[in-house]
């Protein structure tokens, strides 16, 4: 019964910095196909400082342009930010505040404190994951409020209502949570987008424990990759280290295609048993081959997460 409910057709929509990517997807008695996937270029950078005028109206732009096929359908439309502009923290408490606002005090304090943003205008968000080693686990999640305040209002302005705004990594969490949950202890997963790469841990019980991502600084072949997988690395030994019962069954990486054969090769030689590659569109009916670079492969998650 519950199928009957979901619906048939949505779309993962990316705003990164320097272009956005939308991606249709419809789900009908074959499986799932890929309607369409768009993309456009900014006229300016995103997320370099304060947001301005210019920059809202430029993305407002865009996104009445790559909208236009599916603005006025009424679909769920699903928004995919920049890992680095929004901050997750899994926090190891004493004791967990007792009600929800104080808990979302907080969270809140901590963030700003931690990311030099006191005083600043924060979006935040939080949720109990339980306990580890005797520690409350509480994870707080935080965005600049002013930028999402600008990019909600360029939505509106080109006619788009989203049904979720969210990081990407969330997204991609959720897309590939089944085979996450396949493994027997917790895992890793490391992805790579045009302007970014992000790394994500979870635990034995499939909580997320650390999303960290990073702007990529643009450097290009096997040194740059090489720099990825020596900090990915460094981190999941740190957290390794940091828990009795702590352990990473496997290693994934997701992302665009060119990009993540080049990083396999680069974490496998750091590792014991090589990384896992998933494909955004392997379990769609004919995928076209645009499926996998830039960020159509975060779109596909996004629409479907």
């Amino acid at each position: 019964m519950e199928q009957a409910f979901l619906p048939r057709a949505s779309v993962g929509l990316v705003i990164g910095a320097e272009s956005i990517c939308a991606a249709h997807v419809v789900a009908d008695a074959d499986g799932r196909r890929v309607e369409e996937i768009r993309t456009e270029a900014l006229p300016v950078r995103l997320f370099g400082g304060a947001p301005t005028a210019t920059m809202q109206q430029a993305l407002a732009g865009a996104l009445e342009k790559i909208g236009a096929g599916f603005k006025d359908a009424y679909l769920p439309v699903h928004v995919a930010l920049p890992d680095p502009v929004i901050q997750l923290v899994v926090f190891e408490l004493e004791d967990l505040p007792k009600t929800k606002k104080s808990r979302a005090e907080l969270v809140r304090w901590r963030l700003a404190k931690e990311f030099h943003a006191e005083g600043q205008p924060l979006d935040c968000a939080h949720q109990d994951l339980g306990a580890e080693d005797g520690k409350r686990l509480l994870l707080g999640q935080a965005g600049d409020g002013a930028w999402l305040a600008a990019l909600k209002q360029a939505l509106r302005d080109a006619g788009i209502t989203p049904w979720t705004i969210n990081a990407g990594v969330c997204h991609r969490f959720n897309r590939f949570h089944d085979r996450f949950a396949s493994e027997a202890n917790g895992g890793a997963l490391v992805t790579l987008d045009p302007e970014w790469w992000t790394l994500t841990v979870w635990d034995r019980e499939i909580r997320l424990r650390l999303a960290r991502g990073r702007w990529r600084d643009g450097a290009a072949g096997n040194d740059g990759y090489e720099a990825i997988a020596a900090e990915a690395e460094r981190t999941i030994l740190s957290y390794v280290r940091g828990g009795v019962e702590r352990a990473i069954g496997r290693i994934f990486i997701a992302g665009e295609a060119p990009a993540t054969a080049t990083l396999s090769q680069a974490l496998a030689r750091r590792m014991r048993d090589g990384p896992v590659v998933l494909s955004a569109g392997a379990d769609f009916a004919d995928a076209p081959a645009a499926a996998e670079s830039g960020y159509a492969p975060l779109a596909l998650a996004a629409a479907v997460s």
